[in-house]
């Protein structure tokens, strides 16, 4: 085992006027949670908020599932259920932890390598499989003070922040559970999440296959740390070490392969998208109300016109306003047609002005 110091030490984020308590990251963008608020925050890979989405729960952890592309997350005060939500961050299901008694979770990653989840609890680690069985990996031993703050997978390795009479660590396990390496951090810092970012971390093999020869890999590895100081409640620091004789699997660096740029095009394009049909529902809905009242106007003249003449001029009228929204019918159609078929390209350079003007 190596004990290292903190390398090279950044802070990326300061906001102090909100609670965030959890933290993920899908390749492209950050995602922070705010169970007091029942928000969940998006970042850009510059941390500057891009948007907030509002949740039905308190969410106070959050992993990104990139093999379903999907995210688990868990409520605040949370011991036995964990949730699905889609790219949207609405939720998708309810998954129940069977054979396990966590205690409050603290922590959840995603594991690529096995496709499971890993989800720390005061006292032990689990590995939860998705449809919600679980077997525990990691106890912290009865006689320790200590806690597990949060639990981040690095396959084949998983890493805590363990903390202990007011100091922190992050305490890194291979596959036996055995302690490959630990970093003490500033003890200022209160650590609340924590995970591995493969698409600023390095990797350097020493000029060798480190596999077939036996050579010794080294990972400048960066991890992203919620935390809170003295002075504000919400940081985002990046924190670099140098972590020789760990290897990480390949598919913890998938997820740097996507192009962000066009991922950002394409989810404006589906906002558009959906704005564009929005609007022909409620032209629709705004049809339905003009189609019933000209019912009602047909009725009331029926039942009060003194001459035929007089129902034969309502009758006019009532097919006049309909003939119109036939019409009407017919240009919605044709946009409703244009919105479905629209490729990528046809729509991708829309933006929320020039979809305001179509509206």
């Amino acid at each position: 085992m190596s004990t290292f110091d903190c390398l090279n030490i950044n802070t990326l984020f300061r906001e102090c006027d909100r609670h965030f308590k959890g933290i993920a990251f899908d390749g492209c963008f950050y995602y922070l949670t705010d169970p007091q608020a029942f928000t969940i925050c998006k970042l850009d890979d510059k941390f500057e908020p891009l948007d907030c989405f509002c949740t039905d729960k308190p969410f106070a952890g959050i992993t990104y599932d990139s093999i379903d592309r999907v995210f688990w997350a868990f409520a605040e005060n949370q011991s036995d259920t964990v949730y699905k939500l889609d790219r949207d961050l609405e939720e998708i299901s309810a998954v129940r932890l069977c054979g396990c008694s966590c205690g409050r979770i603290t922590g959840i990653s995603f594991d690529c390598r096995s496709d499971t989840l890993l989800v720390s609890s005061a006292d032990a680690v689990y590995e939860i499989i998705k449809d919600g069985r679980c077997r525990r990996l990691l106890k912290e031993p009865e006689q320790c003070e200590g806690e597990f703050v949060s639990v981040a997978s690095m396959p084949p390795y998983f890493a805590v922040i363990r903390r202990d009479r007011g100091v922190e660590k992050i305490i890194i396990y291979s596959g036996c559970l055995c302690v490959a390496q630990c970093i003490t951090l500033p003890p200022e810092l209160s650590v609340k999440d924590f995970f591995l970012n493969p698409c600023r971390s390095s990797r350097r093999l020493n000029s060798c296959d480190v596999e077939s020869s036996g050579c010794e890999a080294c990972e400048t590895a960066e991890f992203i740390l919620l935390a809170s100081d003295g002075d504000c409640d919400s940081i985002i620091i990046s924190l670099k070490a140098e972590l020789c004789g760990i290897f990480l699997s390949d598919c913890v660096f998938k997820i740097c392969g996507k192009k962000c740029k066009r991922e950002e095009k394409e989810e404006k394009c589906s906002r558009c998208k959906c704005s564009l049909i929005c609007s022909v529902a409620l032209v629709e809905a705004s049809l339905a109300h003009i189609l019933n009242a000209e019912g009602e106007k047909l009725q009331k003249a029926v039942k009060i016109a003194g001459c035929v003449d007089e129902l034969l001029e309502v009758n006019r009228s009532v097919a006049d306003t309909i003939n119109r929204v036939t019409l009407l019918e017919n240009v919605l159609l044709a946009k409703l047609n244009a919105i479905v078929h629209a490729e990528f390209g046809e729509c991708a350079e829309f933006d929320k002005t020039a979809a305001n003007d179509i509206l």
